[in-house]
């Protein structure tokens, strides 16, 4: 606003007043210059102010009432003394508001610094610039009143008249808001920094031209360049060439999608890969359209998962190579060819110089298998348990394997191990022996025997080798295990192949004999009273005789290993099931509810008979892929039932010795058992023996 000169006909603070309206309204702001109100032209810039005010009062008492009320400022006007001579509302209601003042005390004739308490210090320098003929204009002055700090925007100009300093026009309007908004925006544009500088993420700003603008610390390191030269490259810098085409296609989707996110292969300064995953919003900068990428180091997660792949990997192949282990070890049930095969398949799992299967029993100890790079022909001797006891106690105790990085070195006493081996036949060189692993056979939480892998490098075994051996050497426990039962069971069927050809010597062969001794008393005296009858019976005694030889001969080839009253029936069942399954692939699944316990001897036979008689009828006949074998021993009675899903048949249209059902009524009817039997075409059928003991059945 130009300074006002001697203006005719005209009040000079009325030209003030409305040029400081078509300011507000026309919105923009002009340094304040004073204002002139006498009758003497205007000095000029370089020229002394003259004339002299004719009176103080004239300067006040001419200014358009109307407009200066109406402003939407506070407008006050103060003489060289700083006492109040006229306001408009607006800046009363200021004065009134933010001191708590009653009207009556913002009147004229009231000073300054009563108006406006505290603030004197503040308000002396610009006073001072004013009465010295300077126009002063200060944004956001802060006043504190009543425990709040309130802001005004004040533009101060100098009243001048006949040369002399009359006072001034002080000009307020309330910037409290605005004041405070900047400070929240300050205070989060700080804020914003503060995490812009401090993330751990990688933050980049792209400009519409995909060049980056703005980096923060941690993309400088994730990339190695400093802030100066990270700034200003283009967008490529954050992936490989070979993902830039998925780079180029995600910025461009992010005006349409909102968002994008790409993975990739990155590049440190230095030349070292890394993997990226970028994330990138729109975003304003600096009133501009622009992209902030999010970029994040996932190398050390890409490197979890690929390793987790490649240990998926590993474990599946080890888990094939002990499944067709198992089922190779599994498949052999003779004791011997057993432990040479273990011997050798374990080298498919952990590689050894030599190996070892100690086999402990209830007085000593047995190698009972080696594999060594020059064999001995010899058989293994049998040392007692005292040679070896000492060696085993840890490995017994534990029932964990044992590592030995270095034998030759190592006191422990487990290098009893060469000695025992090199007495047992084997030719070992002990310089080639450095590691040296013992892992347990553990059959039912029970140690049977040691497994002992020997191998020329020293530290070659890890825990993991360990861990893999184990799980080797618990199938090998029950292969062991399965072939004893294998050799007990054929001892058992022995005793009771004697024991049935006993009882059939007495119910068929010697009433068989005994008819054909009563012809031979006889058939003297046939012979001298009726030569033909006596040939006729002579011809009976005959046929008698050679009928007794055939079952006899019949009888004797039916002969097993005894043992079978000695084993419990759910460990002869087991046995049945799981050599059902080997032989003919069928699933035979056996069930034992509650404790078993030992029955009495008939008893045992004849359900082992029924349930042998039952399966090999499946076998046979049924067609099945499913056999159920459940045993369940309660206090009052035991029940065996053997359930197949094969073709079944109808009980109305089969006789009753059909599938051999007579021969199992019959047995069951021998030790009083009630035998039920339910089938149906295409369904299966099912088998129950229920067997009470005799006070059990009288007391029901």
């Amino acid at each position: 606003m130009h300074g006002l000169g001697r203006v005719e006909g005209q009040d000079p603070l009325g030209v003030f007043v409305a040029e400081t309206f078509l300011c507000l309204v026309c919105g923009y702001r002009q340094e304040r210059h004073p204002v002139y109100v006498d009758d003497a032209p205007a000095p000029r810039p370089d020229q002394e102010t003259k004339g002299m005010m004719n009176s103080s009062s004239s300067a006040y008492l001419n200014v358009p009432t109307v407009l200066l009320e109406h402003l939407p400022i506070g407008i006050a006007i103060f003489d060289a003394h700083l006492v109040l001579q006229r306001s408009n509302r607006l800046w009363a209601r200021f004065i009134e508001g933010y001191n708590l003042l009653s009207p009556e005390h913002v009147e004229p004739g009231a000073h300054l610094y009563d108006l406006i308490p505290g603030s004197e210090t503040q308000l002396q320098r610009l006073i001072s610039q004013v009465l010295r003929g300077e126009s002063v204009q200060q944004e956001a002055f802060g006043i504190y009143s009543q425990g709040v700090t309130y802001y005004w925007d004040l533009s101060l100009a100098p009243l001048i008249g006949n040369g002399q300093k009359q006072g001034f026009v002080l000009v307020m309007s309330d910037a409290t808001d605005r004041k405070l908004a900047d400070r929240l925006l300050s205070e989060r544009e700080t804020q914003y920094l503060s995490i812009f500088e401090a993330t751990t993420d990688g933050l980049l700003i792209l400009s519409p031209q995909r060049v980056v603008v703005e980096a923060n610390p941690a993309a400088c390191r994730l990339y190695g360049y400093a802030i100066s030269e990270l700034v200003g490259q283009d967008a490529q810098v954050l992936l490989s060439a070979a993902h830039q085409a998925a780079l180029e296609a995600a910025i461009e989707e992010v005006a349409t999608r909102g968002e994008f996110l790409v993975q990739g292969l990155g590049m440190h300064q230095n030349g070292t890969p890394l993997h990226v995953e970028l994330h990138g919003v729109p975003f304003s900068y600096r009133g501009q359209p622009h992209v902030l990428v999010v970029a994040r180091d996932i190398t050390e997660q890409v490197q979890a998962y690929q390793l987790l792949e490649q240990r998926v990997e590993e474990r599946t192949h080890e888990l094939s190579t002990l499944l067709e282990v198992s089922n190779n070890i599994v498949s052999t049930l003779e004791l011997k060819p057993l432990l040479n095969l273990v011997l050798e398949q374990v080298k498919t799992v952990v590689d050894y110089t030599f190996a070892s299967l100690t086999i402990l029993g209830e007085e000593r100890v047995e190698v009972v298998d080696w594999h060594a790079p020059t064999p001995s022909p010899g058989p293994p001797r049998r040392l007692r348990s005292s040679t070896l006891m000492q060696a085993l106690d840890q490995i017994i105790e534990q029932k964990t394997p044992i590592i030995l990085a270095n034998v030759p070195t190592d006191p422990h006493p487990l290098n009893a191990d060469l000695l025992l081996m090199q007495r047992a036949g084997a030719a070992i060189d002990e310089e080639d022996l450095c590691c040296w692993m013992g892992v347990p056979l553990l059959f039912r939480d029970r140690v049977v025997g040691v497994l002992s892998l020997n191998h020329a490098d020293p530290g070659y075994y890890t825990p993991r080798h360990a861990s893999l051996t184990l799980a080797f050497a618990n199938q090998v426990a029950v292969a062991i295990e399965n072939a004893r039962l294998y050799e007990q069971a054929r001892e058992l069927a022995t005793l009771h192949e004697r024991q049935r050809l006993a009882r059939e010597l007495h119910d068929a062969v010697t009433q068989t004999l005994f008819s054909a001794s009563l012809i031979a008393e006889v058939l003297p005296f046939l012979w001298e009273e009726n030569p033909e009858e006596g040939k006729r019976r002579l011809e009976d005694m005959q046929r008698l005789t050679r009928g007794a030889l055939a079952e006899m001969r019949a009888l004797l080839l039916e002969l097993r290993p005894s043992g079978l009253i000695e084993t419990p029936l759910s460990d002869l069942l087991r046995h049945l099931t799981d050599a059902l399954t080997g032989r003919t692939r069928l699933r035979a699944e056996l069930t034992i509810h509650s404790t078993p316990r030992l029955l009495p001897a008939e008893v045992q036979m004849t359900l082992y008979r029924i349930a042998q008689e039952a399966l090999n009828n499946i076998i046979k006949h049924a067609r099945a892929t499913r056999i159920n074998v459940l045993l369940n021993f309660q206090p009052e009675h035991v029940m065996l039932e053997i359930q197949d899903d094969g073709r079944g048949f109808d009980q109305s249209s089969v006789p009753p010795d059909h599938f051999g059902l007579q021969i199992m009524r019959e047995r069951a009817q021998t030790i009083g058992a009630h035998l039920h039997i339910e089938s149906q075409p295409q369904v299966g059928t099912r088998i129950a023996i229920v067997w009470q003991a005799e006070k059990d059945r009288k007391r029901a």
